[in-house]
């Protein structure tokens, strides 16, 4: 379920603080040791318990298995015995032990064959710093999207307000991101002026996603328009890497369509962005837009606009501008 890229960066750390834990354990002990000569002498016979037992196992015998229970009851004497040397010497008896930081799996991330929730949750947060918007998911959840900055009056001769229109958006976009898969999850298109909640909603529904262990890309449509540009004039290993994040990702969020520079390379692009993530690799992609629909027939050709309103549920914002209205109180 998990990104196998955010995983794999999250396993790494994970062994490298396991690794670290054990080797700071060891300097410790050898320091001790060091000063303490009886603690040394425990400690070597403590560390040869292991080979002990190999060595009863490959004599076998039908008194195996008391003869290795004898080697643990020894072992466990003289770790009590090398507890309180410890202790003689001012040292608390654990002084030896590795720190994990994770008690639960010893920072290995694995219980029972299960994800630590230590590792699910930088499994979670690598996966929001992955997404470009790392801060920003801080900030623009569904449990802060505040439907009282739209208007409850009913809009001229319709049966519905504004806040009629963005709570049933509200609710249907939770439920998107709560049923969230890349297979089935259709493709998205909000249209509405500035300050009426898309980057909010879009940035919610990204955390929701990424919670739930998928991989989530969130850029800018100028941004995008940027890779495509500096890709077109020579081949750079992490512009092409970005892209294909970008084309790969289980969910793209495109934020700011039409603010970016417009030219038949740029619109060429963003069809083959769209067209290949919806017919090629069945995945969807979430559109915001400032353009109304008159705007995007003007600056988009037919080809595009055919993806962008035939093949996404397009999501109409109402309102004032709410970011307006909450600098003004």
């Amino acid at each position: 379920m998990y990104s196998r890229e955010n995983f794999d960066k999250v396993k790494a750390r994970f062994s490298e603080k396991a690794r670290r834990a054990e080797e700071e354990a060891r300097e410790r002990a050898r320091r001790a040791e060091e000063k303490n000569p009886e603690l040394h002498r425990l400690g070597l016979l403590i560390r040869a318990t292991a080979v002990r037992v190999l060595e009863e196992s490959m004599k076998g015998g039908d008194d195996l298995a008391d003869r290795v229970k004898a080697i643990g009851r020894e072992t466990l004497r003289r770790q009590e015995e090398y507890a309180a040397e410890l202790r003689k010497m001012g040292l608390p008896a654990d002084y030896t032990k590795p720190r994990f930081e994770c008690a639960l799996c010893e920072d290995t991330g694995i219980v029972e064959g299960k994800m630590c929730t230590c590792m699910k949750r930088e499994v979670v947060l690598e996966g929001y710093r992955a997404s470009g918007i790392g801060k920003l998911l801080e900030k623009q959840r569904f449990d802060n999207f505040d439907l009282s900055y739209y208007s409850h009056v009913l809009l001229p001769d319709k049966p519905y307000s504004p806040r009629d229109v963005m709570t049933s958006i509200f609710q249907e976009m939770r439920d998107w991101a709560e049923n969230f898969s890349p297979e089935t999850s259709p493709s998205l298109l909000f249209i509405g002026g500035t300050g009426l909640g898309k980057t909010h909603l879009s940035t919610a529904i990204a955390g929701k996603v990424i919670e739930k262990g998928f991989d989530v890309v969130y850029e800018s449509a100028p941004a995008v328009a940027s890779l495509f540009e500096k890709d077109r004039f020579g081949k750079d290993e992490a512009v092409s890497e970005k892209l294909r994040r970008i084309f790969e990702a289980e969910l793209l969020i495109l934020d700011d369509l039409g603010t970016e520079p417009t030219s038949q390379t740029t619109s060429s692009a963003f069809y083959q962005l769209i067209n290949t993530r919806a017919s090629v690799m069945g995945l969807p992609t979430i559109i915001s837009t400032n353009l109304t629909h008159h705007q995007l027939e003007k600056q988009y050709d037919t080809a595009t606009l055919s993806r962008l309103l035939g093949d996404f549920k397009v999501k109409l914002f109402l309102g004032s501008d709410v970011r307006r209205a909450k600098l003004s109180m």
